[in-house]
């Protein structure tokens, strides 16, 4: 893997197609771990439930009833009433541990479009781009509030381990299981070739 053969037209264009995935998985993946801890979160604690619950029966909205119904009991509750229920969600939310929320998220979703990106570009180098071109688009650590609110050190922590360190890591292997792939195409299509 020679530095020279890192910069080809084949690797800009996949890494420009794995920044625009990249962009996509972060919506995907934070939206999904946060709301499986989220429930998580609420289906443990029966004081949130209760106090929920009560609520609810407070103002007219019975725990029984359909979900369409529950919807519409909602939109005609009062702003008011709204933003409480709100507050009391965000508090037990803001009680998941946010930086390990990150760099999960930040480990699945670059390690995944590094090592594709590896894969099929056969080139490793440009991993990088992806997590330091994602600050102009779409990064975890500037794109959600909760990431924001987590300490410098920690966005740091997230930013170089868990986003540039496993992407050029995983896209290294990627770009050597790509090469091995097409050494073996290659070889294969030789031995065909000789036979012929």
């Amino acid at each position: 893997m020679s530095i020279r053969n890192q910069f080809t037209v084949r690797a800009l264009v996949v890494y420009v197609v794995a920044l625009a995935a990249a962009w996509i998985l972060i919506e995907v993946v934070w939206g999904a771990t946060g709301g499986v801890l989220a429930g998580l979160s609420i289906a443990r604690n029966s004081e949130y439930q209760q106090k929920v619950t009560s609520f609810m029966k407070d103002k007219g909205i019975d725990s029984g009833s359909s979900r369409t119904e529950a919807l519409k009991a909602y939109q005609s509750l009062s702003a008011e009433d709204k933003k409480e229920l709100t507050e009391m969600s965000k508090k037990i939310v803001s009680d998941i541990n946010w930086f390990s929320v990150s760099i999960f998220v930040s480990a699945v979703v670059f390690g995944i479009v590094g090592f594709l990106g590896g894969l099929i570009s056969r080139t490793w180098l440009l991993g990088g781009a992806i997590p330091a071109l994602s600050f102009l688009l779409n990064n975890p650590v500037i794109r959600f509030q909760i990431a924001k609110d987590i300490s410098t050190l920690q966005k740091v922590v997230v930013v170089v381990f868990a986003q540039f360190a496993v992407c050029y890591l995983l896209a290294y292997f990627g770009a050597r299981l790509g090469l091995r792939r097409k050494h073996k195409k290659e070889t294969v299509n030789e031995a065909i070739k000789a036979t012929v």
